[in-house]
């Protein structure tokens, strides 16, 4: 159902709402080109004569590389955002050498 607000507001949530299957892999090819394509998702429309249309009909038919490109491209382009995507995207800051704790025994004491 189309008009269904159950589905209007899981839309929302969706970080891909609204962007095209095409979109993504156009943006995916711009960054990385196919090679980096090739190396990051093990799919052969991706390395042997690859092209924007057979890699299309291909993730179409295809749920797992779907869901790859899917996942790459908001890594690459929307920071990880997403609840379901469990991938940090940042570091935590690199402790300075000046705020380094002392010897193991001093860690956890109270003077």
């Amino acid at each position: 159902m189309r008009g269904d607000t159950k589905n209007d507001a899981s839309g929302a949530k969706d970080p891909l709402h609204g962007i095209t299957l095409r979109y993504m892999l156009e943006k995916l090819l711009v960054r990385g080109g196919w090679e980096g394509l090739a190396s990051t998702i093990r799919a052969k429309c991706f390395s042997e004569n690859p092209s924007v249309e057979s890699s299309l009909k291909f993730l179409r038919r295809t749920p797992w590389a779907r869901v790859k490109v899917e996942r790459l491209y908001i890594r690459a382009f929307l920071g990880g955002t997403g609840k379901w995507y469990k991938t940090p995207t940042t570091l935590p800051p690199r402790p300075d050498e000046n705020d380094a704790p002392g010897s193991p025994d001093q860690i956890g004491r109270e003077d």
